[in-house]
């Protein structure tokens, strides 16, 4: 079973989980909402795997109420899904 989670970041790690849920749309929903009015950074989708061991995948990021679709800030680098362990 996977569960997706919504996370506020501010400017950093991925911070206080805001949901958890069994389904993607409603995370994403959430998210979409829950961005528009988080001014202190970016809010994350995130899924893990629960019967088995493994890291937490970053699907998604918002910031302002808008999907980012690909993040370049130098090291931490990613498009599209990024793993953290």
């Amino acid at each position: 079973m996977v569960i997706y989670g919504v996370h506020t970041q501010a400017w950093g790690q991925v911070g206080e989980i805001e949901i958890l849920s069994a389904e993607r749309s409603t995370a994403e929903s959430h998210a979409r909402t829950r961005s528009s009015d988080w001014p202190h950074g970016s809010v994350a989708v995130t899924a893990r795997e629960l019967d088995s061991v493994g890291c937490l995948r970053v699907l998604s990021e918002w910031r302002n109420g808008a999907r980012i679709d690909s993040r370049g800030d130098g090291p931490g680098e990613w498009r599209k899904t990024k793993t953290v362990c």
